[in-house]
């Protein structure tokens, strides 16, 4: 199996940052030049527009309140001058209307005064790599293409960097993707972005969630079904011109994967009870929270559709080795959740964002984001602090003491099973929502298993599965 990576291009980001005050301007232009930008500024709309004319500008940085030419008025002249410049406005909370606006006017964003300087340095950086993304794109293919969905693929690690670079390079082609990673990572993020990347953009994005759905309903649900003169199509026919996701597609057994393959090889298919094909034409996206050769190895795959998906695969880290990215995407989801609320967004102390580096994540940024919202809620001077985080959540895991334990073998080995299946049940289940389908799928086990395990220790979840 090949897989195409080509390195990003990390030369500086050239930023333009306009605003009316020289304070901002200075502090602005020394915490970018740290960021090896290159950076221009101006303090009014004209003089802005004057540089633009001069030189090109991967990201501007637009005050939206500026006595003379305001915000808006820059916005739409300059993207009349450089359409490819990506513009990220600054708002106050007497200018959100106007931020909302900017959006409509194709701003790529809006972040509030005061500025964290992580947070924006953190949007520049997506900013960018979605221009070169849509850069790319218009290489590959010679034609424009729209914004893709980037917006939550949040982080600066080497790691995220890789998967938006991948995106770049097997968004606009037609060949499957198969995305690995960990549960709560982020992989229908990343389908969605490559759809969005690719020339079906503009058709539907289904998710089969093999996970989800009953083995026996799977060919049906897929597929579709002839009943006499009823004909029921499936998700593939629902998907025809689009782009298909196939969610844990190592749950799908083995006569299932079979009849993935020929449809990737004949494009076409059978519904159930019909011998009459049916031609598609749909891009086929697949996730695994296995290691795929793992996968492949333990017979949850079959080598066969492993190569034939995986023309691009696309690794997402798990959180815990990407630590950096950690108060990003803190940050992000509070930012969201100040918005859905119409309130200011929080601040994570240093105390905070420690426990939260430190912390290995077990549910990936689902937990995360869990955590972040559950902060959210308690927060009540503006700033989170270390009290704020989930405590049963981000408890440290009981250390066991042999010297306590009974001396003979089989008694102290039975005991420390007991305690270890208890806590990792517990901490996996949380991490989860209590969602029990959910945590057999992340941890490895039959539902039947983790419901037999469950009940052997004690453990109740609120959610079925």
């Amino acid at each position: 199996m090949t897989t195409i990576v080509k390195k990003m291009d990390e030369a500086p980001i050239r930023t333009l940052v306009i605003d009316d005050d020289d304070a901002v301007l200075t502090a602005f232009r020394m915490a970018l030049k740290r960021e090896n930008h290159q950076v221009a500024t101006a303090s009014s709309g004209v003089e802005a527009l004057a540089l633009a004319h001069e030189q090109e500008f991967d990201i501007a940085i637009l005050d939206l309140k500026m006595p003379g030419m305001d915000g808006l008025e820059v916005l739409r002249r300059l993207k009349g001058i450089a359409p490819s410049t990506s513009v990220i406005i600054l708002t106050g909370h007497g200018t959100l209307d106007g931020a909302v606006q900017a959006m409509k006017d194709g701003a790529y964003d809006f972040i509030q005064k005061p500025v964290n300087p992580v947070d924006l340095i953190d949007l520049i950086r997506r900013a960018a790599d979605e221009r070169r993304l849509i850069a790319t794109a218009r290489q590959i293919t010679g034609t424009p293409l729209q914004r893709p969905s980037l917006r939550q693929i949040v982080g600066v690690s080497n790691g995220i960097r890789r998967v938006i670079s991948l995106i770049a390079r097997a968004g606009p082609m037609d060949s499957p993707v198969l995305i690995e990673g960990e549960s709560g990572t982020g992989k229908e993020l990343v389908a969605r972005a490559l759809h969005a990347a690719s020339s079906r953009r503009d058709r539907r994005f289904l998710v089969a969630d093999c996970s989800a759905i009953p083995e026996t309903d799977v060919p049906e649900k897929l597929f579709g079904v002839v009943r006499g003169e009823d004909k029921t199509p499936g998700l593939v026919e629902a998907a025809n011109g689009g782009s298909l996701l196939i969610d844990e597609i190592a749950c799908l057994n083995n006569a299932m994967q079979v009849a993935i393959l020929r449809m990737l090889e004949d494009r076409q298919i059978l519904r159930v009870g019909s011998a009459t094909p049916i031609p598609v034409d749909l891009r086929v996206l697949a996730t695994i929270s296995l290691d795929a050769g793992e996968a492949v190895r333990g017979g949850r795959l079959r080598e066969d559709l492993f190569y034939r998906l995986g023309v691009f695969t696309v690794s997402i880290p798990p959180l815990r080795e990407r630590a950096e990215d950690i108060p990003l995407l803190a940050g992000h989801k509070l930012g969201l959740l100040a918005q859905r609320y119409g309130s200011s967004k929080p601040d994570l102390s240093d105390e905070a964002q420690a426990i939260l580096k430190d912390y290995s994540w077990p549910g990936n940024v689902r937990e995360l984001e869990n955590v972040v919202e559950r902060a959210f809620a308690l927060d009540d001077d503006g700033v989170i602090g270390a009290d704020d985080l989930t405590l049963r959540v981000l408890a440290e895991e009981p250390k066991f003491e042999l010297a306590e334990l009974e001396a003979d073998y089989s008694s102290a080995k039975q005991t420390v099973l007991h305690e270890f299946h208890k806590h990792f049940i517990r901490r996996a289940l949380e991490a989860n929502d209590g969602n029990v389908a959910r945590t057999a799928e992340q941890i490895g086990l039959g539902r039947t298993v983790l419901h037999r395990l469950m009940k052997r220790y004690g453990i109740q979840s609120d959610r079925g599965g």
